[in-house]
């Protein structure tokens, strides 16, 4: 809006504005809520209940640089994070012999991707932003694992919820991330799938601020 339609409004119509604003950036900012920490929001909340105009804009700045970052974190390229370890893994290869990666599929303490290995192109899910559900399950008696706990982390959910009539069998089923309750992303007919949701429910409990 140009400076002299601004001169122009009225205190009730300039008040109306600034309402929306506010509204629409709470909207923007509300999926994110597990990474933006507690001070900041209750400063923010504080400083409009006050009708600190010039505070609530500050913090808000705050809250949208951190939002940003953490985005710009978790579109980063595989392997170019030194705080991120990979908990869980699969790879998708060619070849017989010399085998290729096509695809790695991933859940790190961050976030969860496929990575396309020809495109260099990935899909990615932030852990601290998204929901988690099971999908289509089935068992078989014997079968290839899709999917593997790695590192200490990772292997302390393996076989969570698998009972003891289920242990000479292996369950397989979609791991599908949701953002806002749309799929972002879907891992299909992994092993083990409840114990690879145990692991990103708790890494998600561990990420809120």
């Amino acid at each position: 809006m140009k400076k002299d339609e601004m001169k122009n409004m009225s205190l009730e119509e300039k008040t109306k504005e600034l309402q929306e604003k506010i509204r629409k950036f709470v909207e923007m900012m509300e999926p994110f809520k597990n990474v933006i920490p507690d001070d900041l929001e209750k400063g923010f909340k504080k400083a409009l209940n006050e009708g600190k105009i010039e505070e609530s804009s500050k913090i808000a700045n705050e809250i949208a640089n951190i939002v940003r970052n953490y985005t710009d974190k978790i579109k980063s390229v595989p392997g170019s994070l030194s705080d991120e370890q990979a908990l869980w893994l699969y790879e998708e290869t060619k070849g017989i012999f010399k085998k290729g990666k096509v695809r790695t599929w991933a859940i790190t303490n961050l976030r969860a991707y496929i990575y396309d290995h020809t495109n260099r192109e990935q899909c990615v899910a932030g852990i601290a932003i998204t929901d988690t559900v099971v999908m289509n399950t089935y068992r078989k008696s014997s079968g290839s694992r899709i999917g593997t706990f790695t590192g200490a982390g990772g292997r302390y959910f393996a076989g969570v919820g698998v009972s003891s009539s289920e242990s000479q069998s292996q369950t397989y089923g979609d791991l599908v991330f949701l953002f806002q309750g749309k799929e972002l992303l879907r891992f299909p007919s992994i092993s083990d799938p409840h114990g690879v949701k145990k692991l990103v429910d708790t890494l998600k409990k561990q990420q809120k601020v």
